[in-house]
């Protein structure tokens, strides 16, 4: 009888692993994340600066370009934020840096590929002591605390960016 129990108390463990909708995603080392390319029949030198327009007209700030080298670099920008049943109140913000490369085609076509880079969440925690209400501010690294991490929604945000190049750019 202790089996059954056993056995019981082992599937509704994992049962409830699998349906809560709790912080962690069940991944203990950073997974790469993917970067996206398109192909575009543009001069390169011409499209950095259109990129750089069109990455500022989206709310993304750029920290560091080099043209000669075909590259920008956005400061962190929010993203999505996580709620849910086992978040703290506030949720969990997400931001990430995109990385931007710019590099001539064969045909006079010009391939741009965007990479995510320095993923962080943010996390606002708010708690009474002795008292007083008291705030404490967390950054979580993607390379440090990668099961925190929804990757659906990176690349979801990441395929969106792109689609907004995608459409001004052509």
């Amino acid at each position: 009888m202790k089996r059954v129990y056993r056995s019981l108390a082992v599937v509704l463990v994992l049962l409830a692993f699998a349906v809560s909708p709790g912080c962690y995603h069940m991944r203990l080392d950073p997974a790469p994340i993917e970067s996206v390319s398109i192909v575009v029949p543009a001069s390169r030198t011409r499209l950095l600066a259109n990129i750089r327009l069109y990455l500022e007209g989206y709310g993304m700030r750029v920290e560091e370009a080099d043209e000669s080298a075909g590259y920008l670099l956005t400061a962190p920008a929010f993203f999505y934020k996580e709620n849910g049943v086992n978040q703290p109140a506030g949720g969990r913000d997400y931001y990430c840096k995109m990385e931007v490369r710019v590099e001539p085609g064969q045909d006079g076509s010009t391939r741009i590929t965007l990479t995510p880079v320095d993923l962080a969440i943010t996390t606002d925690y708010v708690f009474n002591a002795d008292g007083r209400v008291l705030t404490l501010s967390k950054h979580y690294p993607y390379q440090h605390y990668p099961s925190m991490f929804n990757l659906h929604e990176v690349n979801r945000a990441l395929q969106r960016v792109m689609g907004m190049l995608r459409k001004n750019l052509g």
